[in-house]
């Protein structure tokens, strides 16, 4: 277990992710797994910042904290099962997906807000 740990960790934030553009550059790798590892992490937590923002009135922080505790559960059981790999990259992108989607509703809301009092 623990070369299989060694071998499919990466502990180094955005190694993994600017290894794939490079490689991306060189022809080395298919677009689509660049795309998949970068944009898949970002969109797959998106609707957990929408969702949290709109239901859940706790601080940002505590969002964070369950965010960033769901992402690494994630990658934790994936190397322990040896389904895939741990990587700080993508739990980076999931945390960030999630800040996308919670900044969606709150500029929404504070636009819609504004646009109530300038209505009256």
């Amino acid at each position: 277990m623990a070369d299989y740990v060694k071998l499919f960790s990466n502990y180094v934030p955005f190694k993994t992710t600017i290894e794939q553009f490079k490689m991306l550059n060189a022809g080395l790798i298919n677009k689509s797994i660049v795309i998949s590892n970068t944009i898949g992490h970002l969109l797959a937590f998106i609707p957990l910042g929408l969702i949290m923002a709109i239901g859940w009135k706790q601080k940002w922080q505590c969002h964070l904290a369950i965010v960033g505790f769901v992402a690494l559960l994630i990658e934790m059981l994936q190397l322990f099962l040896r389904i895939g790999s741990f990587d700080v990259d993508a739990i980076l992108l999931d945390v960030l997906g999630y800040f996308i989607g919670f900044c969606f509703v709150y500029t929404v809301n504070k636009y819609l807000i504004r646009k109530d009092v300038h209505d009256v």
